[in-house]
């Protein structure tokens, strides 16, 4: 099952970039399959993605409860890369900030801000302080 999800995951990868409903259903299908798998970091990976399909088709009382279990995941892995909570965080600053919560979406940009400083990714950086200015 565990490789059956991680070709749905890469199906869902490549479809996003020309078809965000097959990406979704690619991801909704290993998502479900990953919950019985025993693989946090995978599930919270694949639950991040599709919480972005869902904000990018607009679904956005969908992508929320997908980026807060990714970051409780991540959270609870004290082994969890830090360029994929800031990844996380990111998306789900953006999704505060789509829903009105700019207070919750400052500390977010904030947060993945300093990851990404730490992480030395000099884009991610700048899309933060852009959205803090």
């Amino acid at each position: 099952m565990l490789e059956r999800a991680k070709e749905l995951r890469q199906l869902g990868e490549s479809a996003r970039r020309r078809d965000r409903d097959a990406a979704r259903r690619c991801y909704e299908e290993a998502v479900a399959i990953l919950r019985d798998c025993g693989e946090p970091q995978l599930l919270a990976h694949t639950l991040r993605h599709l919480g972005d399909v869902y904000f990018e088709n607009g679904d956005t009382p969908l992508a929320g409860p997908c980026f807060s279990e990714a970051l409780q995941l991540y959270h609870a892995d004290p082994a969890t890369p830090r360029l994929q909570l800031a990844n996380a965080i990111r998306s789900m600053a953006l999704y505060q900030g789509q829903v009105g919560d700019q207070s919750a979406a400052r500390l977010l940009w904030a947060e993945a801000g300093e990851l990404y400083r730490l992480e030395a990714i000099q884009a991610g950086v700048e899309e933060c302080e852009g959205w803090l200015a």
